[in-house]
C-alpha cells in the first residue's frame, strides 16, 4: 500500500481511527477499528485474508488478494475514541459509498450468510468465551480447531489444553485469544476456532 507500509504500520499500535483502502481505479473500503494496527496488518498477509475467506464475504480481502497490495493505498480519514468509531464509519459509508463495503450498516452483519456448520461454531465459541470469563471447566461438547498458516493444515483438539500441549503454548494464552475474540494468528501461525459437535 502507498501512504502506509509494512514498516510503518506499528505507529498505529492502540490507535483507534477510521480507515480506506483505495484500489487505484478509484473503488475504495471504509472501515474502523479500535486496533488499527491488528486490521492493518491483515491487509499484509495473504493467509490471514484467504483464512479469513474461508468462513466470511469480503470484497476488500478479495480485491487485494486479486489486484494485489501494490495497487491499493491506505489512508487514514479519522481519529477518534473507541466508542465513536460505529457513528463516524457510518457517516463515510453514507458520504464515500465505497464499494467493497459489503454491508452498508456499519457494525451489522446484517446481510452475511453464513453455513450451518459457520454458525454452530460461532455459537461453541459464544459459549467457550463464557465459559471462559466465568472461569468455568471448559464443557466437553467443545472442542478446538487449529489452522497451521504455514503448513496450510487443520487439526481438531479435544479442548484448550490438548491444544496448548500439542503446540507448546500456553493454556492461558489460547484461552485469552478465545476471551477477547482475537484475530491475529497465535505465534504468526495459529488460528484457533470453536467446533462443537
Amino acid at each position: 500500500m502507498k501512504k502506509n507500509n509494512k514498516n510503518n504500520i506499528q505507529l498505529y499500535n492502540k490507535i483507534t481511527g477510521l480507515y480506506t483502502p483505495n484500489l487505484l481505479n478509484g473503488k475504495s473500503y471504509v472501515g474502523s477499528s479500535g486496533y488499527l494496527f491488528q486490521r492493518f496488518s491483515h491487509y499484509y498477509s495473504k493467509k490471514i485474508m484467504e483464512t479469513k475467506l474461508k468462513t466470511v464475504r469480503s470484497a476488500i480481502y478479495s480485491a487485494i488478494l486479486k489486484h494485489g497490495l501494490s495497487l491499493f493505498k491506505l489512508e487514514i480519514i479519522e481519529y477518534c475514541e473507541p466508542e465513536q468509531c460505529i457513528k463516524i464509519e457510518q457517516k463515510f459509508i453514507n458520504l464515500l459509498k465505497p464499494e467493497y463495503n459489503i454491508l452498508k450498516i456499519a457494525g451489522s452483519s446484517m446481510g452475511i450468510i453464513r453455513s450451518e456448520e459457520t454458525r454452530a461454531k460461532m455459537s461453541a465459541c459464544v459459549a467457550l468465551r463464557w465459559v471462559i470469563r466465568n472461569g468455568k471447566n471448559q464443557p466437553n461438547s467443545i472442542k478446538i480447531e487449529v489452522t497451521d498458516l504455514e503448513t496450510n493444515t487443520k487439526t481438531i483438539f479435544n479442548s484448550i489444553s490438548a491444544a496448548a500441549k500439542a503446540l507448546n503454548i500456553l493454556q492461558q494464552t489460547i484461552s485469552v485469544y478465545f476471551k477477547r475474540n482475537q484475530q491475529k494468528p497465535i505465534k504468526g501461525r495459529y488460528v484457533f476456532q470453536c467446533w462443537k459437535f
